[in-house]
Protein backbone atom coordinates (compact mmCIF):
# COMPACT_ATOMS: atom_id res chain seq x y z
CA UNK A 1 0.00 0.00 0.00
CA UNK A 2 2.87 2.35 0.85
CA UNK A 3 4.38 1.71 -2.57
CA UNK A 4 1.07 2.43 -4.29
CA UNK A 5 0.75 5.64 -2.29
CA UNK A 6 4.25 6.76 -3.32
CA UNK A 7 3.50 5.95 -6.98
CA UNK A 8 0.30 8.00 -6.79
CA UNK A 9 2.19 10.96 -5.33
CA UNK A 10 4.83 10.76 -8.04
CA UNK A 11 2.15 10.49 -10.73
CA UNK A 12 0.37 13.59 -9.40
CA UNK A 13 3.68 15.47 -9.23
CA UNK A 14 4.47 14.58 -12.85
CA UNK A 15 0.98 15.65 -13.96
CA UNK A 16 1.21 18.99 -12.16
CA UNK A 17 4.74 19.57 -13.44
CA UNK A 18 3.62 18.77 -16.97
CA UNK A 19 0.71 21.18 -16.67
CA UNK A 20 2.98 23.96 -15.42
CA UNK A 21 5.49 23.27 -18.18
CA UNK A 22 2.71 23.44 -20.78
CA UNK A 23 1.56 26.80 -19.36
CA UNK A 24 5.14 28.03 -19.48
CA UNK A 25 5.46 26.91 -23.08
CA UNK A 26 2.21 28.66 -24.03
CA UNK A 27 3.33 31.82 -22.26
CA UNK A 28 6.72 31.68 -23.98
CA UNK A 29 5.00 31.18 -27.33
CA UNK A 30 2.76 34.18 -26.70
CA UNK A 31 5.78 36.30 -25.79
CA UNK A 32 7.76 35.52 -28.96
CA UNK A 33 9.37 38.61 -30.44
CA UNK A 34 7.89 40.02 -33.64
CA UNK A 35 9.45 41.78 -36.57
CA UNK A 36 9.35 45.57 -36.83
CA UNK A 37 7.54 47.35 -39.67
CA UNK A 38 8.11 50.90 -40.90
CA UNK A 39 5.65 52.45 -43.36
CA UNK A 40 6.85 55.37 -45.49
CA UNK A 41 5.52 57.46 -48.35
CA UNK A 42 2.27 58.57 -46.69
CA UNK A 43 1.51 60.53 -43.56
CA UNK A 44 -1.23 62.18 -41.55
CA UNK A 45 -4.85 61.06 -41.91
CA UNK A 46 -4.15 58.97 -45.00
CA UNK A 47 -1.48 56.95 -43.21
CA UNK A 48 -3.74 56.43 -40.20
CA UNK A 49 -6.61 55.29 -42.43
CA UNK A 50 -4.42 52.85 -44.36
CA UNK A 51 -2.92 51.39 -41.20
CA UNK A 52 -6.39 50.20 -40.23
CA UNK A 53 -6.07 47.70 -43.09
CA UNK A 54 -2.81 46.16 -41.89
CA UNK A 55 -2.84 42.40 -41.32
CA UNK A 56 -3.24 41.54 -37.66
CA UNK A 57 -0.04 39.55 -37.12
CA UNK A 58 3.50 40.59 -37.97
CA UNK A 59 6.00 37.82 -38.78
CA UNK A 60 8.06 36.55 -35.89
CA UNK A 61 11.74 37.51 -35.63
CA UNK A 62 12.65 33.94 -36.55
CA UNK A 63 10.33 33.78 -39.59
CA UNK A 64 11.72 32.39 -42.83
CA UNK A 65 12.14 34.55 -45.91
CA UNK A 66 9.21 32.83 -47.62
CA UNK A 67 7.00 33.65 -44.61
CA UNK A 68 8.06 37.31 -44.84
CA UNK A 69 7.29 37.31 -48.58
CA UNK A 70 3.84 35.85 -47.85
CA UNK A 71 3.26 38.60 -45.31
CA UNK A 72 4.19 41.29 -47.84
CA UNK A 73 1.80 39.70 -50.38
CA UNK A 74 -1.05 39.82 -47.87
CA UNK A 75 -0.07 43.36 -46.90
CA UNK A 76 -0.16 44.60 -50.50
CA UNK A 77 -3.55 42.95 -51.11
CA UNK A 78 -5.05 44.48 -47.99
CA UNK A 79 -3.63 47.98 -48.54
CA UNK A 80 -4.60 47.98 -52.23
CA UNK A 81 -8.19 47.30 -51.14
CA UNK A 82 -7.95 49.92 -48.43
CA UNK A 83 -6.45 52.47 -50.81
CA UNK A 84 -9.30 52.06 -53.28
CA UNK A 85 -11.82 52.50 -50.48
CA UNK A 86 -10.14 55.84 -49.78
CA UNK A 87 -10.09 56.89 -53.44
CA UNK A 88 -6.52 55.88 -54.39
CA UNK A 89 -6.88 53.37 -57.23
CA UNK A 90 -3.32 53.21 -58.60
CA UNK A 91 -1.24 53.14 -55.44
CA UNK A 92 2.18 51.50 -55.80
CA UNK A 93 3.93 49.51 -53.07
CA UNK A 94 7.60 48.74 -52.51
CA UNK A 95 8.67 46.33 -49.79
CA UNK A 96 11.98 45.27 -48.32
CA UNK A 97 13.60 43.93 -45.22
CA UNK A 98 16.67 42.56 -43.56
CA UNK A 99 17.54 40.60 -40.48
CA UNK A 100 19.17 42.78 -37.82
CA UNK A 101 20.49 41.12 -34.68
CA UNK A 102 18.37 38.06 -35.35
CA UNK A 103 15.08 39.88 -36.05
CA UNK A 104 13.44 41.10 -39.23
CA UNK A 105 13.42 44.87 -39.85
CA UNK A 106 10.76 45.41 -42.52
CA UNK A 107 10.07 48.50 -44.63
CA UNK A 108 7.03 49.21 -46.77
CA UNK A 109 6.78 52.27 -48.98
CA UNK A 110 3.47 53.49 -50.36
CA UNK A 111 3.16 55.80 -53.33
CA UNK A 112 -0.56 56.66 -53.21
CA UNK A 113 -0.61 58.24 -56.64
CA UNK A 114 -3.31 60.60 -57.88
CA UNK A 115 -6.66 60.23 -56.08
CA UNK A 116 -10.00 59.73 -57.77
CA UNK A 117 -12.28 62.74 -57.27
CA UNK A 118 -16.06 63.06 -57.37
CA UNK A 119 -17.00 65.21 -60.37
CA UNK A 120 -20.71 64.35 -60.61
CA UNK A 121 -23.22 63.62 -57.87
CA UNK A 122 -26.95 63.01 -58.28
CA UNK A 123 -28.92 62.31 -55.11
CA UNK A 124 -32.69 62.45 -54.83
CA UNK A 125 -35.53 61.25 -52.59
CA UNK A 126 -38.81 60.49 -54.37
CA UNK A 127 -42.20 59.33 -53.19
CA UNK A 128 -44.59 60.27 -50.40
CA UNK A 129 -41.81 61.08 -47.94
CA UNK A 130 -39.77 63.39 -50.15
CA UNK A 131 -40.91 66.48 -48.23
CA UNK A 132 -40.25 65.08 -44.76
CA UNK A 133 -37.96 67.42 -42.81
CA UNK A 134 -35.54 64.63 -41.87
CA UNK A 135 -34.95 63.78 -45.54
CA UNK A 136 -34.58 67.46 -46.42
CA UNK A 137 -31.98 67.85 -43.67
CA UNK A 138 -30.07 64.85 -45.01
CA UNK A 139 -30.08 66.28 -48.53
CA UNK A 140 -28.50 69.49 -47.22
CA UNK A 141 -25.43 67.48 -46.18
CA UNK A 142 -24.54 65.22 -49.14
CA UNK A 143 -21.59 62.84 -48.82
CA UNK A 144 -19.33 64.84 -51.16
CA UNK A 145 -18.68 68.31 -52.43
CA UNK A 146 -17.49 68.92 -55.98
CA UNK A 147 -13.98 67.44 -56.54
CA UNK A 148 -13.80 65.78 -53.13
CA UNK A 149 -11.62 62.66 -52.99
CA UNK A 150 -13.79 59.57 -53.35
CA UNK A 151 -14.05 58.02 -49.88
CA UNK A 152 -16.46 55.07 -50.18
CA UNK A 153 -17.21 55.13 -46.45
CA UNK A 154 -18.88 58.55 -46.78
CA UNK A 155 -21.19 57.15 -49.47
CA UNK A 156 -22.06 54.11 -47.33
CA UNK A 157 -22.73 56.27 -44.27
CA UNK A 158 -25.01 58.62 -46.22
CA UNK A 159 -26.95 55.72 -47.71
CA UNK A 160 -27.33 54.21 -44.25
CA UNK A 161 -28.63 57.55 -42.96
CA UNK A 162 -31.32 57.64 -45.65
CA UNK A 163 -32.31 54.04 -44.92
CA UNK A 164 -32.54 54.64 -41.17
CA UNK A 165 -34.57 57.82 -41.73
CA UNK A 166 -37.03 55.89 -43.89
CA UNK A 167 -37.36 53.16 -41.24
CA UNK A 168 -37.74 55.72 -38.45
CA UNK A 169 -40.54 57.58 -40.25
CA UNK A 170 -42.42 54.47 -41.28
CA UNK A 171 -41.52 54.32 -44.96
CA UNK A 172 -40.87 50.63 -44.67
CA UNK A 173 -41.18 49.85 -48.37
CA UNK A 174 -38.50 52.35 -49.38
CA UNK A 175 -36.20 51.13 -52.18
CA UNK A 176 -33.21 52.52 -54.05
CA UNK A 177 -34.05 52.95 -57.71
CA UNK A 178 -30.42 53.89 -58.31
CA UNK A 179 -27.40 53.22 -56.12
CA UNK A 180 -24.07 53.28 -57.88
CA UNK A 181 -20.60 54.74 -57.63
CA UNK A 182 -18.98 54.76 -61.06
CA UNK A 183 -15.20 55.12 -61.22
CA UNK A 184 -13.03 55.99 -64.22
CA UNK A 185 -9.54 55.23 -62.84
CA UNK A 186 -7.81 56.46 -66.00
CA UNK A 187 -9.43 59.89 -65.75
CA UNK A 188 -9.33 59.81 -61.94
CA UNK A 189 -13.02 60.71 -61.87
CA UNK A 190 -16.06 59.27 -60.11
CA UNK A 191 -19.80 59.89 -60.30
CA UNK A 192 -22.40 59.08 -57.66
CA UNK A 193 -26.04 58.20 -58.36
CA UNK A 194 -28.35 57.58 -55.43
CA UNK A 195 -32.13 57.74 -55.79
CA UNK A 196 -34.51 56.52 -53.09
CA UNK A 197 -38.23 56.05 -53.54
CA UNK A 198 -39.84 56.10 -50.12
CA UNK A 199 -43.11 54.51 -51.15
CA UNK A 200 -46.18 55.01 -48.91
CA UNK A 201 -45.89 55.73 -45.20
CA UNK A 202 -47.11 53.06 -42.82
CA UNK A 203 -49.48 54.06 -40.04
CA UNK A 204 -50.23 52.76 -36.58
CA UNK A 205 -52.96 50.13 -36.48
CA UNK A 206 -54.90 48.81 -33.51
CA UNK A 207 -53.25 49.27 -30.11
CA UNK A 208 -53.85 46.56 -27.51
CA UNK A 209 -52.73 46.83 -23.88
CA UNK A 210 -52.21 44.08 -21.33
CA UNK A 211 -51.79 45.17 -17.67
CA UNK A 212 -53.44 44.75 -14.28
CA UNK A 213 -52.40 47.83 -12.27
CA UNK A 214 -54.46 50.82 -13.40
CA UNK A 215 -57.98 51.32 -14.64
CA UNK A 216 -58.46 51.08 -18.40
CA UNK A 217 -59.56 54.72 -18.49
CA UNK A 218 -56.32 55.92 -16.87
CA UNK A 219 -54.08 53.71 -19.04
CA UNK A 220 -55.69 55.12 -22.17
CA UNK A 221 -54.70 58.62 -21.03
CA UNK A 222 -51.06 57.50 -21.16
CA UNK A 223 -51.36 56.40 -24.79
CA UNK A 224 -49.82 58.80 -27.29
CA UNK A 225 -49.86 56.33 -30.22
CA UNK A 226 -53.05 56.96 -32.19
CA UNK A 227 -54.31 54.43 -34.76
CA UNK A 228 -54.28 55.89 -38.25
CA UNK A 229 -51.43 58.33 -37.61
CA UNK A 230 -48.05 58.04 -39.31
CA UNK A 231 -45.76 55.38 -37.90
CA UNK A 232 -42.56 56.57 -36.22
CA UNK A 233 -40.03 54.69 -34.12
CA UNK A 234 -39.52 57.91 -32.14
CA UNK A 235 -43.20 57.80 -31.13
CA UNK A 236 -42.79 54.19 -30.02
CA UNK A 237 -39.75 55.10 -27.91
CA UNK A 238 -41.54 58.08 -26.35
CA UNK A 239 -44.52 55.87 -25.55
CA UNK A 240 -42.27 53.36 -23.82
CA UNK A 241 -40.51 56.10 -21.86
CA UNK A 242 -43.84 57.55 -20.72
CA UNK A 243 -44.86 54.25 -19.14
CA UNK A 244 -41.41 53.81 -17.60
CA UNK A 245 -41.46 57.32 -16.09
CA UNK A 246 -44.84 56.65 -14.53
CA UNK A 247 -43.23 54.37 -11.96
CA UNK A 248 -46.10 51.88 -12.09
CA UNK A 249 -44.28 49.30 -14.21
CA UNK A 250 -40.98 47.48 -14.00
CA UNK A 251 -41.00 46.26 -17.62
CA UNK A 252 -42.62 47.91 -20.62
CA UNK A 253 -42.76 45.63 -23.66
CA UNK A 254 -44.02 47.24 -26.90
CA UNK A 255 -44.32 44.91 -29.87
CA UNK A 256 -44.59 46.60 -33.25
CA UNK A 257 -45.81 43.79 -35.49
CA UNK A 258 -44.54 44.92 -38.88
CA UNK A 259 -44.73 41.42 -40.37
CA UNK A 260 -48.50 41.29 -39.89
CA UNK A 261 -49.17 44.81 -41.16
CA UNK A 262 -52.19 45.05 -43.47
CA UNK A 263 -52.85 47.96 -45.81
CA UNK A 264 -49.72 49.65 -44.38
CA UNK A 265 -51.26 49.57 -40.87
CA UNK A 266 -49.01 48.18 -38.12
CA UNK A 267 -50.70 46.62 -35.08
CA UNK A 268 -49.13 47.51 -31.73
CA UNK A 269 -49.21 45.34 -28.63
CA UNK A 270 -48.20 46.75 -25.24
CA UNK A 271 -47.51 44.50 -22.24
CA UNK A 272 -46.95 46.20 -18.89
CA UNK A 273 -45.49 44.30 -15.94
CA UNK A 274 -46.09 45.91 -12.52
CA UNK A 275 -43.29 47.22 -10.36
CA UNK A 276 -43.13 46.42 -6.66
CA UNK A 277 -45.99 48.31 -5.06
CA UNK A 278 -43.99 49.61 -2.11
CA UNK A 279 -40.47 51.00 -2.12
CA UNK A 280 -38.60 51.62 1.12
CA UNK A 281 -35.47 53.67 1.58
CA UNK A 282 -33.38 54.32 4.67
CA UNK A 283 -30.42 56.69 4.78
CA UNK A 284 -27.95 57.88 7.36
CA UNK A 285 -25.84 60.90 6.59
CA UNK A 286 -24.12 64.04 7.70
CA UNK A 287 -24.06 67.58 6.39
CA UNK A 288 -22.36 70.60 7.86
CA UNK A 289 -25.61 72.59 7.40
CA UNK A 290 -27.86 70.07 9.20
CA UNK A 291 -25.50 67.88 11.25
CA UNK A 292 -26.02 64.10 11.46
CA UNK A 293 -29.33 62.88 10.06
CA UNK A 294 -31.43 59.76 9.70
CA UNK A 295 -34.17 59.49 7.10
CA UNK A 296 -36.81 56.89 6.25
CA UNK A 297 -38.98 56.99 3.12
CA UNK A 298 -41.95 55.03 1.81
CA UNK A 299 -43.07 55.26 -1.80
CA UNK A 300 -46.36 53.49 -2.50
CA UNK A 301 -46.35 53.50 -6.26
CA UNK A 302 -50.11 53.18 -6.53
CA UNK A 303 -52.88 53.15 -3.94
CA UNK A 304 -55.51 51.82 -6.31
CA UNK A 305 -56.66 51.68 -9.96
CA UNK A 306 -56.88 55.49 -10.15
CA UNK A 307 -53.08 55.59 -9.96
CA UNK A 308 -52.66 57.83 -6.92
CA UNK A 309 -49.19 57.65 -5.36
CA UNK A 310 -48.34 58.10 -1.70
CA UNK A 311 -44.94 59.32 -0.54
CA UNK A 312 -44.21 59.47 3.19
CA UNK A 313 -40.87 60.48 4.66
CA UNK A 314 -39.51 61.22 8.09
CA UNK A 315 -36.16 62.84 8.87
CA UNK A 316 -34.44 63.49 12.13
CA UNK A 317 -31.41 65.77 12.05
CA UNK A 318 -29.48 67.71 14.61
CA UNK A 319 -30.98 71.01 13.49
CA UNK A 320 -33.76 70.13 11.03
CA UNK A 321 -36.39 67.42 11.48
CA UNK A 322 -39.35 66.86 9.19
CA UNK A 323 -42.30 64.56 8.51
CA UNK A 324 -43.97 64.80 5.11
CA UNK A 325 -46.84 63.02 3.35
CA UNK A 326 -47.72 63.63 -0.31
CA UNK A 327 -50.57 62.13 -2.33
CA UNK A 328 -50.08 62.57 -6.08
CA UNK A 329 -52.97 62.16 -8.49
CA UNK A 330 -52.49 61.83 -12.28
CA UNK A 331 -54.59 64.28 -14.29
CA UNK A 332 -55.69 64.56 -17.92
CA UNK A 333 -52.23 63.86 -19.35
CA UNK A 334 -50.68 61.81 -16.55
CA UNK A 335 -47.18 61.93 -18.07
CA UNK A 336 -47.17 65.72 -17.96
CA UNK A 337 -49.60 67.02 -15.34
CA UNK A 338 -50.38 65.96 -11.77
CA UNK A 339 -52.25 67.24 -8.71
CA UNK A 340 -50.46 66.85 -5.40
CA UNK A 341 -51.85 67.07 -1.85
CA UNK A 342 -49.33 67.84 0.87
CA UNK A 343 -49.08 67.63 4.67
CA UNK A 344 -45.80 68.66 6.25
CA UNK A 345 -44.42 69.21 9.76
CA UNK A 346 -41.00 70.83 10.23
CA UNK A 347 -38.94 71.53 13.33
CA UNK A 348 -36.02 73.84 12.56
CA UNK A 349 -33.56 74.74 15.32
CA UNK A 350 -30.75 76.11 13.17
CA UNK A 351 -28.71 78.86 14.87
CA UNK A 352 -30.58 81.76 16.50
CA UNK A 353 -34.09 81.25 15.07
CA UNK A 354 -36.22 78.24 16.00
CA UNK A 355 -39.35 77.29 14.10
CA UNK A 356 -42.14 74.73 14.31
CA UNK A 357 -44.33 74.74 11.22
CA UNK A 358 -47.33 72.72 10.05
CA UNK A 359 -48.31 73.08 6.42
CA UNK A 360 -51.03 71.54 4.27
CA UNK A 361 -52.20 72.33 0.78
CA UNK A 362 -52.33 71.33 -2.87
CA UNK A 363 -50.24 71.91 -6.00
CA UNK A 364 -51.03 71.43 -9.67
CA UNK A 365 -47.94 70.74 -11.77
CA UNK A 366 -47.43 70.33 -15.50
CA UNK A 367 -44.69 70.25 -18.13
CA UNK A 368 -44.84 72.14 -21.40
CA UNK A 369 -43.21 71.27 -24.72
CA UNK A 370 -40.07 73.27 -23.94
CA UNK A 371 -39.53 71.10 -20.81
CA UNK A 372 -40.34 73.98 -18.48
CA UNK A 373 -42.08 72.71 -15.36
CA UNK A 374 -44.95 74.94 -14.24
CA UNK A 375 -47.02 74.74 -11.08
CA UNK A 376 -49.57 76.67 -9.06
CA UNK A 377 -50.21 75.99 -5.40
CA UNK A 378 -52.16 76.97 -2.30
CA UNK A 379 -50.78 76.20 1.15
CA UNK A 380 -51.93 77.01 4.65
CA UNK A 381 -49.03 77.52 7.07
CA UNK A 382 -49.33 77.38 10.84
CA UNK A 383 -46.05 78.53 12.33
CA UNK A 384 -44.41 79.30 15.64
CA UNK A 385 -41.09 81.11 15.28
CA UNK A 386 -38.89 81.98 18.24
CA UNK A 387 -35.67 83.99 18.24
CA UNK A 388 -33.11 83.50 20.99
CA UNK A 389 -33.87 85.93 23.81
CA UNK A 390 -37.41 86.77 22.64
CA UNK A 391 -40.97 85.47 22.96
CA UNK A 392 -42.36 83.07 20.35
CA UNK A 393 -44.49 84.53 17.55
CA UNK A 394 -47.46 82.55 16.18
CA UNK A 395 -48.76 83.15 12.68
CA UNK A 396 -51.14 81.72 10.12
CA UNK A 397 -50.77 82.30 6.40
CA UNK A 398 -52.65 80.98 3.40
CA UNK A 399 -50.20 81.33 0.55
CA UNK A 400 -51.13 81.22 -3.12
CA UNK A 401 -48.40 81.15 -5.74
CA UNK A 402 -46.65 79.55 -8.66
CA UNK A 403 -43.33 78.03 -9.67
CA UNK A 404 -41.39 77.80 -12.92
CA UNK A 405 -38.35 75.56 -13.31
CA UNK A 406 -36.16 73.99 -15.94
CA UNK A 407 -32.98 71.92 -15.92
CA UNK A 408 -30.95 71.32 -19.07
CA UNK A 409 -27.90 69.05 -19.31
CA UNK A 410 -26.13 69.38 -22.67
CA UNK A 411 -22.95 67.41 -21.99
CA UNK A 412 -21.72 64.98 -19.34
CA UNK A 413 -18.35 63.36 -18.76
CA UNK A 414 -18.08 60.46 -16.33
CA UNK A 415 -21.22 61.54 -14.47
CA UNK A 416 -20.08 65.17 -14.18
CA UNK A 417 -22.07 67.83 -16.02
CA UNK A 418 -19.72 69.80 -18.27
CA UNK A 419 -22.38 72.00 -19.88
CA UNK A 420 -25.81 72.68 -18.43
CA UNK A 421 -28.01 75.00 -16.43
CA UNK A 422 -30.86 75.10 -13.93
CA UNK A 423 -33.36 77.89 -13.22
CA UNK A 424 -36.01 78.01 -10.46
CA UNK A 425 -38.48 80.86 -10.00
CA UNK A 426 -41.17 81.18 -7.34
CA UNK A 427 -43.80 83.78 -6.48
CA UNK A 428 -46.23 83.56 -3.57
CA UNK A 429 -48.41 85.81 -1.46
CA UNK A 430 -51.00 86.02 1.31
CA UNK A 431 -53.66 88.63 2.09
CA UNK A 432 -54.41 89.80 5.61
CA UNK A 433 -57.73 88.49 6.99
CA UNK A 434 -58.11 86.03 4.13
CA UNK A 435 -57.22 83.00 6.22
CA UNK A 436 -54.04 84.93 7.10
CA UNK A 437 -52.96 87.26 9.89
CA UNK A 438 -50.79 89.46 7.66
CA UNK A 439 -50.16 90.38 4.03
CA UNK A 440 -47.06 89.03 2.32
CA UNK A 441 -45.76 89.15 -1.26
CA UNK A 442 -42.55 87.33 -2.14
CA UNK A 443 -40.53 86.51 -5.25
CA UNK A 444 -37.45 84.29 -5.24
CA UNK A 445 -35.25 82.74 -7.87
CA UNK A 446 -32.07 80.75 -8.28
CA UNK A 447 -29.89 79.84 -11.21
CA UNK A 448 -26.89 77.60 -11.72
CA UNK A 449 -24.77 77.49 -14.85
CA UNK A 450 -21.95 75.08 -15.75
CA UNK A 451 -19.64 75.40 -18.75
CA UNK A 452 -16.21 74.00 -19.70
CA UNK A 453 -13.01 76.05 -19.50
CA UNK A 454 -9.79 74.27 -20.44
CA UNK A 455 -9.75 70.78 -18.96
CA UNK A 456 -11.99 71.83 -16.09
CA UNK A 457 -15.34 73.55 -15.70
CA UNK A 458 -16.76 76.76 -14.25
CA UNK A 459 -19.75 76.51 -11.92
CA UNK A 460 -21.59 79.76 -11.31
CA UNK A 461 -24.59 80.26 -9.06
CA UNK A 462 -26.98 83.12 -8.25
CA UNK A 463 -29.78 83.39 -5.64
CA UNK A 464 -32.12 86.34 -5.23
CA UNK A 465 -35.19 87.03 -3.11
CA UNK A 466 -37.54 89.98 -2.53
CA UNK A 467 -40.28 90.31 0.09
CA UNK A 468 -42.96 92.92 0.70
CA UNK A 469 -44.27 92.48 4.25
CA UNK A 470 -44.52 94.14 7.66
CA UNK A 471 -41.93 93.61 10.36
CA UNK A 472 -39.34 90.90 9.74
CA UNK A 473 -39.88 89.54 13.27
CA UNK A 474 -43.53 88.77 12.35
CA UNK A 475 -42.59 86.58 9.38
CA UNK A 476 -42.36 82.80 9.83
CA UNK A 477 -38.80 81.55 9.52
CA UNK A 478 -39.63 79.65 6.33
CA UNK A 479 -40.42 82.98 4.62
CA UNK A 480 -37.25 84.72 5.75
CA UNK A 481 -34.01 84.67 3.78
CA UNK A 482 -30.63 83.70 5.23
CA UNK A 483 -27.14 83.49 3.74
CA UNK A 484 -24.09 81.46 4.67
CA UNK A 485 -23.32 77.75 4.45
CA UNK A 486 -22.16 75.15 1.97
CA UNK A 487 -24.77 76.07 -0.65
CA UNK A 488 -24.60 79.83 -0.08
CA UNK A 489 -21.58 81.79 1.12
CA UNK A 490 -18.86 79.37 2.11
CA UNK A 491 -16.56 80.52 4.86
CA UNK A 492 -19.58 81.28 7.05
CA UNK A 493 -21.78 78.94 9.09
CA UNK A 494 -25.19 77.93 7.81
CA UNK A 495 -27.73 80.81 8.12
CA UNK A 496 -25.21 83.00 9.93
CA UNK A 497 -25.61 86.01 7.61
CA UNK A 498 -28.59 88.32 7.94
CA UNK A 499 -30.11 91.09 9.99
CA UNK A 500 -29.57 91.01 13.74
CA UNK A 501 -31.88 92.06 16.58
CA UNK A 502 -31.05 94.02 19.73
CA UNK A 503 -29.76 90.86 21.39
CA UNK A 504 -27.30 90.24 18.53
CA UNK A 505 -29.18 87.22 17.17
CA UNK A 506 -29.21 86.68 13.40
CA UNK A 507 -32.88 86.81 12.37
CA UNK A 508 -32.59 86.70 8.58
CA UNK A 509 -33.82 89.27 6.09
CA UNK A 510 -36.65 90.21 3.74
CA UNK A 511 -34.34 90.18 0.74
CA UNK A 512 -31.48 88.01 -0.46
CA UNK A 513 -28.63 88.35 -2.91
CA UNK A 514 -25.94 85.68 -3.13
CA UNK A 515 -23.64 84.42 -5.85
CA UNK A 516 -20.69 82.14 -6.45
CA UNK A 517 -18.05 81.41 -9.08
CA UNK A 518 -16.08 78.17 -8.84
CA UNK A 519 -13.49 76.46 -11.01
CA UNK A 520 -13.21 72.70 -10.75
CA UNK A 521 -10.30 70.75 -12.23
CA UNK A 522 -10.17 66.94 -12.59
CA UNK A 523 -7.04 65.24 -11.31
CA UNK A 524 -7.67 61.48 -11.30
CA UNK A 525 -10.59 59.15 -12.12
CA UNK A 526 -13.50 60.81 -10.35
CA UNK A 527 -11.37 63.06 -8.16
CA UNK A 528 -11.02 66.79 -8.60
CA UNK A 529 -10.00 70.00 -6.88
CA UNK A 530 -11.79 73.34 -6.83
CA UNK A 531 -11.27 76.96 -5.93
CA UNK A 532 -14.10 79.42 -5.39
CA UNK A 533 -15.27 82.86 -4.35
CA UNK A 534 -18.74 83.40 -2.86
CA UNK A 535 -20.57 86.56 -1.82
CA UNK A 536 -23.98 87.28 -0.35
CA UNK A 537 -26.21 88.75 2.35
CA UNK A 538 -29.77 88.65 3.67
CA UNK A 539 -31.08 92.13 4.48
CA UNK A 540 -34.20 94.28 4.93
CA UNK A 541 -33.35 97.20 2.65
CA UNK A 542 -31.43 97.29 -0.60
CA UNK A 543 -29.84 100.51 0.62
CA UNK A 544 -28.38 98.67 3.62
CA UNK A 545 -27.09 95.61 1.74
CA UNK A 546 -23.63 94.63 2.97
CA UNK A 547 -22.31 91.65 0.99
CA UNK A 548 -19.96 89.30 2.81
CA UNK A 549 -17.57 87.22 0.77
CA UNK A 550 -15.64 84.03 1.25
CA UNK A 551 -12.86 82.37 -0.71
CA UNK A 552 -11.54 78.86 -0.47
CA UNK A 553 -10.54 75.53 -1.93
CA UNK A 554 -12.20 72.15 -2.07
CA UNK A 555 -11.98 68.51 -3.07
CA UNK A 556 -14.47 66.67 -5.26
CA UNK A 557 -15.27 62.97 -5.57
CA UNK A 558 -17.74 61.22 -7.87
CA UNK A 559 -19.08 58.57 -5.51
CA UNK A 560 -21.68 55.87 -6.32
CA UNK A 561 -24.26 57.86 -4.29
CA UNK A 562 -23.52 61.15 -6.04
CA UNK A 563 -20.94 63.93 -6.11
CA UNK A 564 -19.29 64.59 -2.73
CA UNK A 565 -17.95 68.09 -2.07
CA UNK A 566 -15.56 69.01 0.72
CA UNK A 567 -14.74 72.72 1.00
CA UNK A 568 -12.70 74.93 3.28
CA UNK A 569 -13.87 78.55 3.15
CA UNK A 570 -12.19 81.63 4.55
CA UNK A 571 -14.44 84.58 5.49
CA UNK A 572 -13.40 87.90 3.95
CA UNK A 573 -10.20 86.15 2.83
CA UNK A 574 -9.01 85.78 6.44
CA UNK A 575 -6.85 82.67 6.28
CA UNK A 576 -6.58 82.66 10.05
CA UNK A 577 -10.22 81.52 10.22
CA UNK A 578 -11.69 78.63 8.30
CA UNK A 579 -15.08 76.95 7.99
CA UNK A 580 -15.49 73.37 6.85
CA UNK A 581 -18.35 72.44 4.49
CA UNK A 582 -19.50 68.97 3.39
CA UNK A 583 -22.31 68.36 0.92
CA UNK A 584 -23.59 65.55 -1.31
CA UNK A 585 -25.90 66.06 -4.28
CA UNK A 586 -26.26 66.34 -8.05
CA UNK A 587 -24.53 69.03 -10.09
CA UNK A 588 -27.86 70.50 -11.22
Amino acid sequence: MALVSQINKVTKFIAVAGFLLSLTAVYAAEKKSLATLQITGVQGELKTALERHLPVNLPECSATKSEVNSYFTALKTSLRKGGRALGYYDAEFTSGGQSVNGCWDLTFNINPGQPVRVVRQYIEVLGAGSNEQQFRDAMKAPPYQQNDILNHQLYDEFKTRLTETADTLGYLDAVYEQKAVSVDPLAYEASVNLVMNTGPRYTFGDVTIEQNVLSDELVKRFISITPGTGFSTDKVIKQQQAFQRSGYYSVVDIDVDIKNAKNQQIPVSIKLFPAKRNKYKYTVGYGTDTGPRVKAELNRRWTGPKGRKLDVSGQWAQSLSRVTAELTEPRENPDEDTLKYLVDWTYDTTNDVESQAFRFGAEYKRKVDSDWEQSIFINTLLDRTKTTGSEPDDSILTLVGGRLAKTTVKNEDGGAVTTGWRVNLKAQGAVDRVLSDQSVAQISGSGKFIFPVGQGRVISRMDIGLTNAGNLEDLPKSLRFFAGGGNSVRGYDFESLGETNSAGSVIGGKHLLAGSVEYEYPIYEGWGVATFIDAGDAFNSWDDMDLSYGVGVGARYRSPIGPVRVDIGFPEGDFGEATFHLSVGPDL
